[in-house]
């Protein structure tokens, strides 16, 4: 089973660049140069990225891929767009925040076709993000709706519920999590984590 996750950076990395005098930000058209002076701190993305949530998806992953299926994290960066976790970048300092135009953000990084080819062939499909970045799969609503997984396990903000369920239909929406802070937004993913992988262990040839 293809089971996919779309879930945000963090600020939080393995490598901080606050003594190096190079701070790498949206400005994603100088990425070789960053490449040649960082070469010596890049990683793939799931490496690089060390906030609680990406250590939540992580053992996630671990878990899914014991049981059989096949399973890909990716990241909504602030300065790469819609990455797969393997992807190798650099430490940088950026929140989508502070993106003045996010259509020609989306359009800048190809976002609109890499969400289509995460959406290709994906059986479940989990999503976890804030609001900040729920906005990005807002943007491009005519691609989830026109490749809508069979099954979506949903972790959001209460506030965004409503929205999401006319980006979708509403019997794809499986399961949906609801936070207010970043503490709940941690519990949540946690409790679908256990749920999904129970679900799974109980009927394991059936899609949950």
């Amino acid at each position: 089973m293809k089971i996919k996750i779309i879930t945000h950076c963090s600020k939080r990395k393995r490598y901080t660049l606050s003594n190096s005098g190079i701070t790498p930000t949206l400005d994603l058209a100088k990425e070789i140069e960053y490449r040649t002076l960082l070469k010596h701190l890049v990683l793939p993305a799931i490496e690089m990225y060390t906030g609680p949530h990406v250590k939540v998806l992580r053992g996630l992953k671990n878990k899914l891929e014991n049981l059989g299926h096949d399973c890909e994290i990716y990241f909504v960066s602030a300065r790469y767009g819609l990455i797969n976790s393997t992807q190798h970048i650099i430490p940088y300092e950026a929140h989508l925040k502070q993106v003045k135009d996010l259509r020609t953000w989306i359009e800048e990084r190809n976002v609109r076709s890499k969400l289509r080819a995460v959406l290709h062939r994906c059986n479940v499909l989990v999503i976890a993000l804030t609001s900040t970045y729920l906005k990005v799969l807002q943007q491009c609503s005519d691609v989830l709706a026109s490749n809508t997984p069979p099954h979506i396990w949903l972790i959001a903000p209460q506030s965004w519920i409503k929205t999401f369920e006319n980006l979708v239909p509403k019997s794809s929406l499986k399961r949906v999590y609801t936070f207010k802070t970043y503490g709940q937004f941690l519990k949540c993913l946690k409790l679908m984590c256990d749920e999904l992988i129970n679900e799974l262990r109980k009927a394991p040839n059936r899609t949950p």
